[in-house]
């Protein structure tokens, strides 16, 4: 019962796996052998690099299939939450900012398990390429940035959106903006306080309204 449980997770990181490898080896052609550069300006990087470089409609289809494919119940969830899910938490919820972190709770765990998923496909086909792990500060940094962007990125789309396609076009919006965001981690989770600090802020109003009454 529990292979069974988990082997979507492996299918998922096959898929994950091949995507990357294709990525690595096939679109590849300034032959970056750096992880950090591989992750940054393969995985991370949709835009061309250099003036005269050609646009590859097969690696843009790669990356997003990439991305979609790694992160697809979490993407399903958000959507399910963006169309009318969220409304049965927030009747179970006491508060707004309860509301808040039982979404985040909600989100946290899938996208916990789906990006080991790909963290996991990502050293396997790095060993297979280079026979080494890569564990250098500067890329485990990078890691952790890519963490923090796509994780509160999730949470701030399933608090905000309205429908399901809204959500969609947000997570596509993220792939084009994510790698200017990787250097300045900090944004993102600034961005969600302050919605929670808002939230917060107009709940604290609407009980003082309501004493007045």
């Amino acid at each position: 019962m529990k292979f069974y449980r988990g082997l979507p997770f492996i299918v998922k990181s096959l898929f994950s796996a091949f995507f990357i490898y294709t990525i690595f080896t096939k679109f590849n052609v300034y032959g970056y052998r750096d992880l950090v550069l591989l992750i940054r300006e393969q995985l991370l990087n949709p835009f061309l690099k250099a003036e005269g470089e050609q646009l590859s409609f097969i690696k843009v289809i790669s990356l997003l299939g990439l991305y979609f494919n790694n992160f697809y119940y979490l993407i399903s969830m958000v959507s399910d939450l963006s169309s009318g899910a969220k409304e049965i938490i927030c009747y179970h919820s006491e508060s707004q900012m309860g509301f808040d972190l039982k979404v985040l709770k909600l989100l946290s765990y899938t996208y916990f398990l789906e990006y080991a998923t790909l963290i996991l496909s990502l050293f396997g086909i790095s060993w297979l390429l280079f026979h080494q792990l890569d564990l250098s500060p500067s890329v485990l940094a990078l890691l952790f940035s890519w963490f923090l962007v796509d994780g509160v990125f999730a949470c701030l789309t399933a608090l905000i959106s309205s429908s399901s396609v809204l959500s969609l076009l947000l997570f596509f919006m993220l792939n084009l903006v994510r790698y200017f965001l990787l250097p300045y981690p900090y944004i993102p989770v600034v961005v969600m306080c302050l919605i929670f600090y808002i939230h917060s802020r107009k709940e604290m109003l609407d009980v003082k309204n309501s004493k007045r009454l």
